[in-house]
């Protein structure tokens, strides 16, 4: 048992004698019986020569009781990840519903890029009445194999480089038994065929030599791996299944990539007409809610305001997106787009327009939210001045020290109701989290299970703040420690942390290194403690530190706004840096990439969502600040006033300084307004929105140059090009 293990999977149709073939081959003792007797996935473990072999017994597809294809899909799929050699234990010929399941196993395995393994597939055609012509089924297994090709043509990869199907893979098995009517008592005899033990043995002989031919089989280190890397793959199948594994074959897979490409059509002019509208709309709401400040003085009339807007909003999207579809409804009313595929790819349209349609949303309340900050400021100063009339009004021989004395009460009281109603309006913790979640949702809705092979999205959790809390419930102990190594040097952190603090830093440190190995699921060997230590020193303390930064960077250099979705679309990107990093991509075979990818979303998402904090509380510092110099100021300016009334002259100078500086902040604010929104709206239309297109484009630009710098400087970090190509 020292040798390493390889794996044997039996997969096939509900009632098609799969226990029974494993247990006539490999002397195993699975459950048989008449209908489903295998739920999941079973086990059993033989020895051959000196080869651990681990035989897995799985339930039966295409079955009563499991209406979709999904778990058709999930069976099969998690069968080609894991096995070195798949039996397709199958009645009759090689039918089109198994080239679906194979060829969206053959997708699965692409996108999870976690099976090092290329499975070994022999087809098992139970039932034959005729074995003298195997070229016939030789004949049937090259032409599902060409239509596999032909089927994947879109994925621009060939079956053969993930899945080893021979021509001559085929094992036609006759009847098992034989029956007929005994003469003398009329009844039903029946008995073994001689010819099946001869084809079993022949079937053992095929699989001993494929196994003797390759005898460094790699993947599975000992068996603790082999249970570690078959609760990931299920666990991922499992997670990312509904999404990747939606359609039923490869031809449907392709056709809602062509479907998908006429619909990105639409959506692109839908969404400028939308942006449009959009801009409009917030300019004249902006406008109406200037002339009448005083709705605007209470969390209330914000409230409203926000509210009304964004009826109106929605009323414009229904409208683009009744156009939308129906431009769509013409351009696919084609016999052969299938109309389940065409009400998929349809429903895609929304999500697009509604992430333009919240980022117009954010970017009103953006504006209103400075409106309201003026309006409250503003109310205050006249209320202000208004008491001091009032005072002076009642009492016109004050004197200046009581007058101060008054002022000084009024001020203090307006200050303490501005800072009131500016709080009403900040943004705490939880309405941040929630709205980047909501931003989330709508990227994953409308990029995941895209055929592009390796995309991260077709990877990324589904998420909603409930998933976000559970999973950041994982990393509760260490957000602190992944802080805190985040920010060391680079090198490995045990050494590093245990050099400045040799004692307690290296207690901490194995607490946390203890804690976190069973919880993180990366690791596809448990056993291989230190490799798996080292590679989550080099995670902690290279590539987290990049990610973190570059998340920070994004926020606190480049100035995007936490508010606009974009700047999440670019988060993600970042995320998919991180797994093309060394650190990573030297030890892809031994991490499960689903699990990696899910946990550095959500340490990501958690930096995020905490920097985008700490800006909303720095931005509300900074405009109570504000508020509160300008009220200072007005209070100051009344004293002047109040102070000059003797000298007219001085009084109207004054007056006129005052307004002078006011009109040329008004115009420089007015100025840079619209600068911002021109970029705003170039952005927004931009064709390098489509990341695909902007990371095409990136490449073709870099080899062009003929500039290995360039070349290398793109292929390791897109968002540099994106940077460069802003400027």
């Amino acid at each position: 048992w020292r040798n390493r293990p390889c794996i044997i999977t039996v997969i096939g149709e509900q009632s098609s004698a799969k226990s029974s073939l494993l247990n006539t081959t490999f002397g195993c003792n699975f459950r048989v019986s008449s209908g489903r007797c295998t739920m999941g996935i079973y086990m059993s473990i033989i020895r051959w020569k000196s080869l651990p072999i681990i035989l897995l017994d799985t339930e039966g597809l295409m079955s009563v009781e499991e209406s979709s294809t999904l778990f058709d899909n999930q069976m099969v799929s998690m069968a080609m990840l894991s096995s070195h050699i798949v039996l397709i234990n199958h009645k009759g010929e090689l039918s089109t519903e198994l080239q679906n399941l194979i060829g969206m196993s053959f997708y699965a395995k692409l996108q999870l890029k976690d099976a090092p393994i290329k499975p070994k597939l022999l087809f098992i055609l139970r039932d034959q009445t005729d074995l003298t012509n195997k070229r016939i089924f030789f004949a049937q297994l090259a032409q599902l194999k060409q239509n596999l090709n032909k089927d994947a043509k879109f994925l621009q990869i060939s079956i053969e480089d993930e899945l080893n199907i021979s021509n001559d893979d085929v094992v036609p098995f006759s009847n098992a038994f034989s029956n007929d009517i005994n003469p003398i008592f009329g009844e039903t005899q029946k008995w073994r065929n001689k010819s099946f033990p001869v084809e079993i043995q022949a079937l053992r002989n095929i699989i001993f030599r494929f196994l003797s031919m390759n005898a460094n089989l790699a993947a599975y280190e000992d068996f603790d791996q082999v249970y570690t890397k078959l609760s990931n793959y299920w666990a991922t199948i499992d997670k990312l299944g509904p999404v990747l594994l939606a359609s039923k074959n490869l031809l449907e897979l392709a056709m809602m990539n062509e479907v998908r490409d006429i619909a990105r059509e639409i959506i692109q002019k839908a969404n400028h007409q939308m942006y449009d509208n959009g801009q409009r709309l917030i300019k004249e709401t902006i406008a109406d809610i200037k002339n009448n400040t005083k709705s605007m003085l209470t969390a209330a009339g914000f409230a409203n305001a926000s509210d009304d807007f964004n009826m109106l909003l929605n009323r414009q999207l229904q409208q683009i997106l009744n156009q939308a579809y129906n431009e769509f409804d013409v351009k696919t009313n084609k016999s052969y787009y299938l109309p389940h595929i065409k009400e998929k790819v349809k429903s895609i349209i929304e999500p697009r327009l509604r992430f333009t349609c919240q980022s117009t949303r954010q970017q009103f309340e953006d504006d209103l939210h400075f409106v309201s900050q003026a309006a409250l400021v503003k109310h205050a100063q006249q209320k202000l001045i208004d008491r001091a009339q009032e005072g002076f009004d009642q009492n016109k021989t004050i004197g200046i020290d009581e007058f101060r004395l008054n002022l000084e009460n009024d001020y203090q009281s307006l200050l303490t109701e501005c800072r009131q109603q500016l709080d009403s309006l900040h943004e705490k913790e939880d309405d941040i989290t929630k709205k980047i979640l909501t931003f989330y949702k709508n990227l994953h809705d409308r990029k995941a299970a895209n055929p592009t092979i390796g995309d991260i999205y077709n990877l990324l959790p589904e998420l909603d703040v409930g998933h976000y809390k559970r999973y950041c419930e994982k990393f509760k102990k260490n957000w602190n420690q992944i802080s805190q190594f985040s920010d060391m040097p680079r090198g490995n952190i045990f050494s590093v942390a245990a050099n400045r603090h040799p004692s307690s830093a290296q207690t901490d440190l194995e607490t946390m290194w203890i804690d976190l190995k069973q919880k993180l699921k990366w690791f596809n060997n448990e056993k291989s403690a230190e490799k798996n230590r080292s590679i989550l020193s080099s995670v902690f303390s290279v590539v987290l530190p990049k990610l973190k930064k570059d998340i920070i960077s994004l926020l606190r250099d480049r100035k995007l706004s936490y508010t606009d979705p974009e700047t999440l679309n670019a988060v993600i990107s970042y995320v998919e840096n991180s797994l093309n990093m060394k650190e990573i991509k030297d030890y892809e075979k031994d991490l499960n990439l689903g699990e990696v990818v899910t946990d550095f979303v959500i340490i990501s998402l958690k930096i995020f969502i905490s920097e985008a904090t700490l800006i909303s509380d720095d931005n509300y510092q900074k405009e109570l600040t504000q508020s509160e110099n300008q009220l200072r100021d007005w209070k100051t300016n009344i004293e002047k006033q109040f102070e000059s009334m003797k000298n007219s002259f001085e009084q109207g100078q004054y007056e006129a300084e005052e307004i002078g500086k006011q009109i040329f902040a008004e115009v420089k604010r007015l100025l840079l307004t619209q600068v911002l929104r021109d970029i705003k709206a170039d952005v927004m239309k931009n064709r390098f929105i489509i990341h695909d297109h902007m990371r095409k484009n990136a490449y073709q630009r870099s080899f062009h140059q003929n500039n290995g710098e360039n070349i290398l400087k793109y292929v390791l970090d897109i968002n540099r090009y994106l940077q460069e190509l802003s400027l």
